[in-house]
């Protein structure tokens, strides 16, 4: 009887150290992925106007319904390491016929700030970026303006990508459609871990740029999860749309009239859920790849 008491605090003895090594494992992971934190940078605009937000060569936000439209963005995901980012701002007028003044531009502001370590706001402001001012009316307007990031991580970014702009832009559409109904596909069926997997590069730069820490990580995941389980025998067919290549020249999408992904699903209630799609293809492969 002795012997088994014993035996019996052994193993549980051996099991409680084995359950606090791996809480150890993962908080000391945890402060590793705490220590690296840094800056977190958004953008803010507001703007009544049909316009275009670029940066570094994505186009990040596109907006051509009427009315005042006046929101944040991440950036982070879009910057690959510290050092100088670029900014742009495309402005056309809703009416074809319509110009754009001085007056109507004094409506529009684009803000860049940053937080630390995911803080709450009020944010600090990195730069205003001042519209420049125009001495007559234009059809289109066209602002750039940069500023220094200071991030410590490393993202792989476009330089070993194909340039779409030399492609024959019809058979570059019929490869984009392709992909894309593979993607409602998988979608419509529920099959998550296919989705995970076509998505893993997406999903890793989102996930390393935003700092998040393995309990985030699981978390993040197990909400893309659960979105595309809900859209399981829902999604939409894909229509209205139209190719559209990025002004980096290197990533390719499709777009819908009102600029936002021809791939949804809308369940029986009536609620929708878009899922965005932007791809490339590397140097030297005939395969389109989720960037």
């Amino acid at each position: 009887m002795k012997k088994t008491i014993i035996l019996i605090i052994i193993i549980l003895s051996f099991s409680c150290g084995n359950n606090r090594n791996k809480h150890l494992e993962v908080k000391k992971e945890n402060q590793q992925i705490n220590e690296n934190k840094g800056k977190i940078y958004y953008l803010h605009y507001n703007s009544n106007a049909d316009f275009e937000i670029i940066f570094n060569g994505v186009s990040l936000i596109r907006n051509n319904k009427i009315g005042v439209v006046d929101d944040y963005q991440y950036l982070n995901p879009y910057i690959n390491k510290k050092g100088i980012q670029t900014l742009s701002l495309k402005i056309k007028p809703h009416e074809k016929d319509d110009l754009l003044t001085e007056n109507y531009l004094k409506n529009i502001s684009i803000d860049i700030y940053y937080s630390e370590n995911d803080e709450n706001p009020p944010f600090k402001l990195v730069k205003k970026c001042e519209l420049k001012s125009i001495e007559k009316p234009v059809k289109i307007f066209i602002d750039s303006w940069t500023f220094e990031a200071e991030v410590p991580y490393n993202l792989i970014g476009l330089e070993n990508s194909q340039s779409f702009l030399d492609k024959d832009q019809n058979e570059l559409l019929e490869k984009v459609i392709e992909k894309y109904s593979t993607v409602n596909r998988i979608i419509n069926n529920g099959d998550t871990l296919k989705y995970l997997e076509i998505y893993k590069k997406s999903r890793e730069r989102e996930m390393n740029s935003m700092y998040y820490d393995v309990n985030k990580q699981k978390e993040y995941l197990n909400n893309i999860v659960k979105r595309v389980q809900a859209s399981k025998g829902f999604m939409q067919p894909i229509s209205d749309y139209r190719l559209f290549i990025h002004p980096n020249g290197k990533l390719v999408q499709l777009i819908n009239s009102n600029g936002t992904t021809p791939l949804f699903s809308i369940d029986d209630k009536g609620k929708r859920k878009s899922y965005g799609l932007i791809l490339h293809q590397l140097k030297g492969v005939n395969k389109l790849k989720v960037y």
